[in-house]
């Protein structure tokens, strides 16, 4: 059964399509491959595996026995999130990169501001709460 486990993980690698049927079409594949070893008890892996044939193929055909517009609308939407995934890693790789190398540039080489200040007063420089008149 572990071999069977195998067989089914790598058709599910070769279905490209949405995952409830997806899921169907693992079941109806255990199933066949069960059947067959009820059948003849005494089958050898191998038998079981050339009654099936092999997994990319078996995808395929399963496939071409589906709705061909529904899997071209999934295929579609799934391509576009890959895209949409791969624009979104590149433009956060992009600022990231960016943030760095701005980190970077301001540590080596840092600004030296001169500050040169100059007050002016003009006017009455007595303040009243400084006014020493009348104190005892």
């Amino acid at each position: 059964m572990n071999e069977l486990n195998n067989y089914i993980k790598e058709l599910s690698a070769a279905l490209n399509c949405p995952s409830s049927l997806k899921h169907r079409l693992l079941l109806q594949t255990r199933r066949m491959a069960e059947d067959f070893r009820e059948g003849k008890p005494d089958a050898s892996w191998e038998e079981v595996r050339d009654y099936l044939g092999n997994p990319e193929e078996l995808a395929q055909t399963m496939l071409e026995c589906e709705n061909q517009d529904a899997l071209k609308c999934y295929q579609k939407r799934k391509k576009k999130q890959t895209q949409v995934l791969v624009a979104v890693f590149l433009l956060t790789l992009i600022l990231v990169s960016f943030a760095l190398i701005y980190i970077y540039w301001s540590r080596s080489n840092p600004v030296i501001i001169d500050v040169k200040e100059q007050v002016v007063i003009q006017g009455d420089l007595s303040f009243a709460g400084n006014s020493h008149e009348g104190e005892p």
